[in-house]
C-alpha cells in the first residue's frame, strides 16, 4: 500500500557512521501497517546504537464524532496513477535488474535456480510492497539461507545483501558486489544500489566512510553516464532508481556532493533535475533550523529556514510545469510550506497537494506531508487532521489507498497521546471506520489486499472495543491474521486472537469488568475476574483461554509487588505475561534460566505487568562467544510492543576484544551514557530505578549513583519493564539467573 515516508528532516545515518556507529537498514517499502506503527508505536522499530526521537505528548486530542464536519473535499482524477498502477510499472524493470529468473553471466549456476527464483522475487514483492511481500522475518530467513553462497555471484551478493538487516555478513557482501559490479559494464543500476546500501550499512572497524561516500559519487556518475541520465526511463522507473527509498536517504545526506553530478549531465531529465535542486534546498533549510521545536530555533537560522524553503519552491515549481507523470514536485511542495506564515501556510500546502493527487491519487509522501503541516506543532489542529482523514474516506476511491488515510489521520493523532490505545477506545464514530473496511472489502480489485485489509480491520475494530466486528474480520482470514501486519505492529498473532475470541464471546461483559479493574490498577479485583471467566460458563477457545491465562498471570505479578513481594523476574516456560518482539531466541530451561541464542539481531521480551517507577532489579548473567558484539539489558518505560516510544534501556555491552561496558539509551538507540566495566565471565548487577534517577551496582561495585534517567522515559505507575539482546553471531549464548524485581 503506501511507501515508508522519509521526512526530509535533518538526517542522522551517515553522521552516526562518520562517528563509528552505523546503522542497518532492510527494505524500504511497507504496507499501511508501518505507516500506522510509526504513529501509533513509536518504540517498535529499534536502532543499534542510532538515535531515536520522539514527538512531544498530548493528550488533549479528543477522538472523532460524527457530528463533526469534513473539510473541502478531495477530487482525484480517474486517469491519475495509484499505488498499484505504479508498482506495474516497477516490477518487470526490478525483476530484469535482480534477475528474478534466473542468475545469468557471469556465473549461471552457482546458485540452484529454484531456490534463487524463490528469494528473488520474495525480495522484490518486499521492496515494492506487493499484495503477497512476505514479512521481514520470512524474509531474512531466505536471505540467511542464502548467505554461504551469495558471494560467488554480483548480483546474488548485492541482492542478499540489500534486504539482509543486522546480519554480521551483510557489509562482506555488499563490498564484494561492490567491488565486481562497479567493473561490470551494464551493472550500473546495482552498483548505485549497492553504494547506497553500503552507505547505510554499518561499517566494521578499520574500514572508511570516506571510501563509501566515494563509491557513492562514482557510481552515481558512470549510471548517469552509461544510461543516458535515466531519459530513456518511464518517470516513476527514474525517480525511483534515483530519489526513492534508500535513495532519498543518502541523497539527503550527501546532496552537496550528488547534486553537481546530476547537474553535470546533460541527457538527466530536467524535472527530475530541478526536483533534486529542490530538495536540496529543503535539506539545507533544515540543516540550518535544526530538528528541535521552534522555541530552540534563533531568529537567524529561522530567517535561513524560510529563505532557503523559498527557492526550494522556486525549483519545484519549476519542475513541476514541465508535466512529470510523477508526484514528487508537488508532494516536496507541500512540505516546502512549512516556510511560509501561519496564514500562508495551509493555502499552499492544499493547493500542491491538489497538484500531487491530480498525478497520483495516493501519494503517500503528498498525503503525509498534509498531515504533517495540519499538527498544532505546525499550522493545524487535531481536528483539522481529522477532518482531512474524513475528506480522505469521502473519496470513496477504494481501488486506491487515498481513504486508508482517514485511518493514519487518526493514528497520527493518537500519536501524541502518551497511551494511543485510549484514543481508540473513546473513539465515537465507529460507523466511519466501518465504511472504511468495507469499502474496500466490496471493492473487486482489492482481492489480492484481501489478507491485509481484513487483518487491519480486525486489529482495529478491536481496538475501538468492537470485538464482534473484529471476530467476524478474523473469521474471513480463517483466523489467521497476515504475519506480515502482525510483525510490523509486534503483535502476538495467538494472543490477538485468544483476546478478540474472549471478548467477543458470552463472557465479554466479565472480561469488561475486569479490563475496568485492571485500568484502574485494582489487580486484585481483575484477577479475581479473569479467573471467574476462565473457569465459569460456556468453554472458550484455546486461544481465548491462552489469552485469559496471560492476564490472570499479568494480574498475578502485579498483586505480589503490591503487597511488597519480590517478583520472580524470569518467565515460566510458556512465558506467559510476557510479550515477545522482534527475532526469536528466547527459552526457558528446565533449571528456570533465561537463555538467549542462534540468532541475530534484537529480541526483546517485555513483562505485560506494570511495575511503576521505583523498582529494584537484580539478577545476574554470562555471555559466551560474544562474538564482534552482543548485549543484553533491562527495558524500562514503555517499551516494545507498547504503542509509546517511551522507554529506556540499561545495557550491558560486550566485544570480541574483551571489553565491556554498562550503557544508557532511549530506546535501544544511541548511547546517552557508558561505562567502562570490569571483564568478568560471569556479572551480577542491582539495578534500583525512581523517577529521574538510576543507580547501578555491578559486581558489588557502585558504576552509577543518581545518573539522570534518559529524556521521555516515563515515571508513571503504567511504567513496565523487559529485557532485549542481541548479537552479530547466532553462536552467542546468554544466560540469565536469579531475575528479581521489587518495590522501592
Amino acid at each position: 500500500m503506501f511507501a515508508l515516508m522519509q521526512l526530509p528532516i535533518p538526517p542522522t545515518r551517515l553522521q552516526y557512521l562518520r562517528q563509528g556507529r552505523g546503522m542497518s537498514t532492510g527494505g524500504v517499502l511497507a504496507i499501511v501497517a508501518c505507516a500506522i506503527l510509526v504513529a501509533c508505536a513509536g518504540g517498535a522499530a529499534v536502532y543499534w546504537w542510532t538515535k531515536s526521537q520522539y514527538p512531544a505528548f498530548d493528550n488533549s486530542t479528543s477522538p472523532a464524532t460524527s457530528t463533526q464536519p469534513g473539510g473541502k473535499g478531495i477530487k482525484i482524477g480517474k486517469e491519475a496513477f495509484t499505488n498499484d498502477s505504479v508498482r506495474a510499472i516497477l516490477t518487470p524493470w526490478l525483476e530484469q535488474t535482480w534477475q528474478v529468473q534466473g542468475l545469468s553471466a557471469p556465473v549461471p549456476d552457482v546458485i540452484p535456480s529454484k531456490e534463487w527464483k524463490t528469494f528473488a522475487k520474495a525480495a522484490v514483492a518486499a521492496e515494492l510492497n506487493a499484495p503477497d511481500a512476505p514479512s521481514s522475518r520470512e524474509l531474512e530467513s531466505l536471505a540467511v539461507d542464502l548467505v554461504p553462497v551469495a558471494d560467488k555471484h554480483p548480483v546474488a551478493a548485492a541482492v542478499v545483501g540489500h534486504v539482509l538487516t543486522d546480519h554480521e555478513g551483510k557489509y562482506t557482501l555488499l563490498q564484494k558486489a561492490w567491488e565486481s559490479l562497479s567493473k561490470q559494464p551494464g551493472s550500473e543500476h546495482l552498483a548505485w544500489m549497492v553504494a547506497c546500501d553500503l552507505a547505510l550499512t554499518e561499517h566494521p572497524e578499520g574500514s572508511s566512510i570516506e571510501s563509501t561516500v566515494k563509491h557513492v559519487k562514482e557510481s552515481l556518475s558512470a549510471l548517469l553516464e552509461k544510461d543516458a541520465g535515466l531519459s530513456k526511463h518511464h518517470d516513476q522507473i527514474a525517480a525511483w532508481i534515483l530519489l526513492e527509498g534508500h535513495r532519498r536517504d543518502v541523497y539527503s545526506e550527501l546532496h552537496e556532493d550528488l547534486l553537481p553530478i546530476m547537474e553535470a549531465s546533460n541527457d538527466m531529465k530536467r524535472w527530475l533535475k530541478l526536483w533534486a535542486r529542490g530538495l536540496h534546498r529543503i535539506h539545507l533549510a533544515w540543516e540550518a533550523r535544526g530538528g528541535g521545536y521552534s522555541d530552540t530555533v534563533t531568529d537567524r537560522n529561522r530567517k535561513v529556514f524560510r529563505a532557503e524553503l523559498e527557492k526550494a519552491q522556486d525549483h519545484l515549481i519549476a519542475a513541476w510545469r514541465l508535466k512529470p507523470q510523477h508526484a514528487g514536485p508537488a508532494a516536496s511542495m507541500v512540505y516546502a510550506g512549512l516556510g511560509q506564515n501561519r496564514d500562508a501556510a495551509p493555502g499552499v500546502m492544499r493547493r500542491w497537494f491538489e497538484e500531487a493527487v491530480s498525478v497520483h491519487a495516493d501519494h503517500e509522501e503528498t498525503y503525509r506531508n498534509v498531515l504533517w503541516g495540519l499538527r498544532p506543532r505546525w499550522y493545524g489542529s487535531h481536528q483539522k487532521m481529522q477532518a482531512f482523514g474524513r475528506d480522505c474516506l469521502g473519496t470513496a476511491r477504494f481501488d486506491t489507498d487515498a481513504p486508508w488515510f482517514y485511518l493514519i489521520a487518526h493514528a497520527d493523532c493518537a500519536s501524541e497521546w502518551d497511551l494511543p490505545d485510549y484514543y481508540f477506545r473513546e473513539f465515537k464514530d465507529f460507523a466511519s471506520m466501518r465504511k472504511l473496511f468495507e469499502g474496500y472489502e466490496s471493492e473487486p480489485s482489492r482481492a489480492a489486499w484481501r489478507s491485509q485489509d481484513r487483518t487491519i480491520a480486525a486489529v482495529f475494530s478491536a481496538k475501538c472495543g468492537e470485538y464482534a466486528d473484529a471476530q467476524s474480520w478474523l473469521q474471513k482470514l480463517d483466523f489467521k491474521p497476515n504475519s506480515k501486519l502482525m510483525e510490523k505492529w509486534g503483535v502476538e498473532k495467538e494472543e490477538f486472537v485468544g483476546r478478540v475470541a474472549a471478548y467477543a464471546s458470552a463472557k465479554g461483559s466479565v472480561l469488561r469488568d475486569a479490563e475496568k479493574a485492571e485500568e484502574g490498577f485494582q489487580a486484585s479485583r481483575a484477577h479475581e475476574l479473569y479467573r471467574k471467566a476462565l473457569q465459569d460458563g460456556p468453554a472458550l477457545s484455546a486461544n481465548g483461554k491462552l489469552f485469559l491465562e496471560h492476564r490472570i498471570a499479568v494480574t498475578a505479578s502485579e498483586m505480589d509487588l503490591s503487597a511488597g513481594k519480590t517478583l520472580n523476574f524470569i518467565p515460566n516456560a510458556e512465558m506467559l505475561g510476557w510479550i515477545k518482539v522482534g527475532r526469536e531466541g528466547w527459552q526457558v530451561t528446565p533449571e528456570k534460566a533465561l537463555e538467549h541464542g542462534g540468532v541475530v539481531g534484537h529480541s526483546i521480551l517485555t513483562s505485560l505487568a506494570r511495575v511503576g517507577a521505583n523498582v529494584e532489579v537484580t539478577g545476574e548473567f554470562e555471555v559466551q562467544d560474544p562474538g564482534e558484539m552482543t548485549e543484553v539489558a533491562v527495558t524500562f518505560g514503555y517499551p516494545p510492543p507498547s504503542r509509546k516510544g517511551r522507554w529506556g534501556a540499561v545495557r550491558f555491552v560486550f566485544t570480541d576484544k574483551g571489553g565491556a561496558h554498562a550503557v544508557l539509551s532511549t530506546g535501544l538507540g544511541a548511547p546517552v551514557h557508558s561505562t567502562l566495566l570490569d571483564a568478568a565471565a560471569k556479572h551480577t548487577f542491582t539495578l534500583t530505578m525512581r523517577p529521574g534517577f538510576l543507580d547501578l551496582t555491578v559486581n558489588g561495585k557502585p558504576v552509577w549513583s543518581d545518573l539522570v534517567q534518559v529524556d521521555g522515559a516515563v515515571n508513571e505507575r503504567f511504567a513496565q519493564l523487559g529485557l532485549a539482546a542481541a548479537s552479530t553471531t547466532g553462536k552467542t549464548r546468554i544466560r540469565l539467573t536469579k531475575l528479581e524485581v521489587r518495590k522501592k
